[in-house]
């Protein structure tokens, strides 16, 4: 499965806590030693012991007693700053508390006097008024006015519209940082240019001809006052082109300047400008990569790369190559990908380079659907 949308992570009393897209309270692996009374190491070493199925078993029956029968004790992994943190749902985190309050061979004072506490009222509670979270409204102000959005779309069949078509572009930006108001709404600015890409590179001879749809914007929305406006769809067969223009032109090349503009407008920080340009804009299109000397040749020229370098295969499938980072299994041939070698990742899978081009022509239609 992939990763959650994290809606709220940051520091509470010395404590960092945080809420998921679909309302899971968790701490991070430092600050549950911090609520325990324990070194991080030991949250670890459960984690790890739990991964490989030597699970403490006084510690496996109150998870047990519980309901859980999670792969992990993690939900996944979050990012605190700059720095990789795991996620601890909050029924792990109340197991563990409870493991070293009572069960632990060393217990814990400080586990047991904050386990007392949350006794009282559970840890999700706690976490979600420190975090001022309600779960009966839990998507955020500018999410929602993208949902609003996306159901007000009547784009026809056959057809696909810029708007929809980046949502997912949207949602990331989002979250890391860009605000999205009505002084804010990027697929202008993506629109405009994919139509004059459209019409300089004769697309329609290729694809067929494109043409207009009634779309309204939310009340609340300045831009509903001239309702309903009339911008391009265009037919669906032409997709993976407005896909490939964005990654390969509007991404590297357009976005960074329409993030200068809301700067200078005084609606984003430089710093989540910043941010928005390391994490959106630096994924650098290599493909097509069809054949494995394709491949090797973008393994030499980012032989020192730890950010991830996109490319596209035959299938039109996006692969991002990078070294690793840490040692890890090939889900192709199970044999080790060890630190610094080079490996590919698509969604969750990681393989080594040797078994790309075999994997590749095996697998038609990948998605990151883990």
């Amino acid at each position: 499965m992939a990763d959650q949308q994290v809606l709220d992570l940051r520091e509470v009393n010395g404590i960092e806590m945080g809420v998921l897209a679909d309302g899971t309270a968790f701490l991070t692996g430092r600050a549950l030693a911090k609520l325990c009374g324990v070194a991080p190491a030991s949250i670890i070493g459960h984690k790890d012991s739990w991964s490989v199925n030597k699970a403490n078993p006084k510690l496996k029956r109150i998870l047990d007693e519980q309901g859980f029968y999670g792969r992990e004790l993690f939900i996944q992994e979050v990012k605190v700053g700059n720095a990789d943190a795991y996620a601890y749902p909050d029924v792990v985190c109340m197991a563990l508390l409870e493991y070293f309050s009572f069960e632990a061979q060393q217990t814990s004072e400080t586990a047991r006097t904050n386990y007392r506490t949350l006794a009282r009222k559970t840890l999700r509670d706690v976490i979600y008024k420190s975090l001022g979270y309600d779960p009966e409204a839990k998507v955020p102000p500018a999410f929602r006015q993208i949902w609003d959005r996306l159901l007000l779309d009547t784009s026809p069949k056959g057809y696909f519209n810029v708007f929809k078509e980046n949502a997912d572009f949207m949602f990331n930006a989002i979250r890391l940082g860009l605000p999205h108001s009505p002084s804010v709404v990027p697929d202008i600015s993506i629109g405009q240019a994919w139509s004059k890409y459209w019409t300089d590179n004769d697309l329609e001879s290729k694809f067929g001809a494109r043409k207009r749809y009634e779309h309204n914007y939310p009340d609340d929305y300045p831009q509903a006052a001239s309702n309903p406006q009339h911008p391009w769809v265009y037919p669906i067969e032409a997709i993976a082109e407005f896909k490939k223009w964005m990654i390969n032109d509007y991404t590297p090349n357009r976005f960074p300047a329409y993030l200068k503009l809301k700067v200078e407008q005084g609606i984003l920080t430089p710093s989540a400008r910043d941010l928005l340009l390391k994490d959106v804009v630096p994924l650098k299109a290599l493909g097509p990569a069809t054949k494995q000397r394709d491949l090797d040749a973008i393994a030499a020229e980012n032989s020192t790369a730890y950010e991830p370098v996109m490319f596209i295969d035959a299938n039109g499938i996006e692969w991002n190559y990078s070294l690793a980072a840490k040692n890890g299994e090939c889900e192709f041939c199970e044999d080790t990908i060890y630190a610094k070698d080079g490996l590919l990742q698509v969604g969750k899978r990681r393989i080594h380079l040797d078994c790309w081009e075999t994997y590749s022509s095996m697998v038609k239609n990948i998605r990151d659907d883990d």
